[in-house]
């Protein structure tokens, strides 16, 4: 999956999870300034883990108050997830 393809889905998870229509939010876009409350970010997060499998420790959880920042770190996760996948993989062929 590209970016881009990345943060559609994930603009469109944000906009059926808080009715903030899909035309008024970008990569850009703080929750805040789009209405989204602490609360919203954190079950907005939560919807990402558990459909891209990745983890958001605590401790980064204030730190995505944008959907660039949280496409972002979304993209992160699953790249470094990829790569370690395939490092299992050589050393699984290896043995």
């Amino acid at each position: 999956m590209t970016k881009q393809e990345l943060a559609k889905k994930i603009i469109l998870n944000i906009s059926n999870k808080t009715g903030v229509p899909k035309t008024e939010l970008s990569l850009k876009s703080s929750f805040e300034s789009v209405g989204v409350d602490s609360l919203d970010v954190v079950e907005i997060i939560v919807d990402m883990e558990n459909e891209f499998n990745i983890n958001v420790p605590d401790n980064r959880l204030m730190m995505l108050q944008s959907v660039g920042l949280l496409v972002d770190y979304v993209d992160t996760s699953l790249n470094n997830k990829n790569i370690k996948n395939l490092k299992d993989e050589k050393r699984s062929n290896w043995n």
